[in-house]
């Protein structure tokens, strides 16, 4: 049972929605509006917690190591959340007409809003004690009686096998949004039945690319 206290629930979850909307204009008009959202999230929980809950902004219990195997949470990126919503709109508007030859435009323009959510550990954040001095204590089941419920542990006597304690500091969740824009211009202009150009421009901006829009709060 000691072994399966540093368990992880690991989860994974996806959702996509898409519609299309087609207009027609008249016989030398088409429009048609795309809608979509993609989102897709990873989490990493502790099974065991200070406080016994699973809610996944609640503190795992700290890792314990002793010689042969570790007590407690065993894994120093957890708990962890790694979410992505993508959110699209684009619109093309499609026309035709006869002037120094036969035209066909496309206008056209699109935007994509893909926002992180990511709650990422600053290494051991629930703290590790390394009680490797020594043997594991003949008494390490007094110590630890419930695996799972770290209230009920005793930890003193691991003192004298204590080599030392590291804990991860800081804020491990932010935000990090990125924005894409996209506008086009196409023409397939035909000059003649032998001739036919393709001529077209587009533009493109993304931010938060390079974290640039990205809001971290460090405690000192």
């Amino acid at each position: 049972l000691l072994l399966a206290a540093g368990a992880l629930v690991t989860d994974r979850n996806m959702s996509q929605v898409f519609g299309s909307l087609t207009h027609v204009v008249n016989n030398r008009a088409v429009n048609e509006l795309k809608l979509g959202y993609a989102g897709f999230a990873w989490y990493t929980d502790p099974v065991v917690r200070w406080d016994g809950s699973r809610a996944r902004d609640s503190l795992g219990a700290p890792s314990i190591v002793l010689r042969g195997y570790t007590i407690g949470l065993n894994y120093a990126l957890s708990p962890q959340t790694l979410s992505q919503d993508v959110f699209s709109i684009r619109d093309d508007f499609s026309y035709s007409f006869t002037k120094a030859g036969r035209h066909d435009m496309k206008i056209g323009g699109e935007f994509l809003g893909n926002f992180w959510d990511i709650y990422w550990m600053q290494g051991y954040i629930n703290g590790q004690l390394d009680a490797t001095l020594g043997p594991i204590p003949a008494n390490i089941e007094e110590l630890i009686p419930v695996w799972d419920d770290p209230a009920t542990w005793n930890l003193g006597p691991l003192s004298p096998l204590t080599r030392q304690y590291s804990v991860g500091v800081g804020e491990p969740q932010f935000h990090n949004p990125w924005h894409i824009y996209g506008a086009w211009v196409q023409d397939d202009w035909a000059v003649t039945r032998r001739l036919t150009l393709n001529l077209g421009l587009r533009y493109d901006v993304q931010r938060g690319a390079f974290g640039e829009t990205l809001g971290v709060v460090i405690d000192p």
